[in-house]
């Protein structure tokens, strides 16, 4: 018994959805905490990073400019 594209389609977008949904309802409930990962606070400045890379007279040679 072959299965339609529109089914395996609307299949794979109803496991997404309820994927999603069920991460976002357990992801704040202390008991399930080790099992969907720590939190992790990320930071920098990736814009000014890229700028002193950026002024390198030989990357921007290398890059053709």
């Amino acid at each position: 018994m072959a299965i339609s594209r529109r089914a395996f389609g609307l299949g794979l977008l109803g496991a997404a959805a309820a994927g999603t949904g069920g991460y976002l309802t357990l992801k704040d409930r202390p008991e399930f905490r080790g099992y969907l990962g720590n939190k992790a606070h990320l930071f920098g400045f990736i814009g000014g990073e890229k700028q002193a890379f950026l002024a390198d007279p030989d990357v921007v040679h290398a890059l053709g400019g």
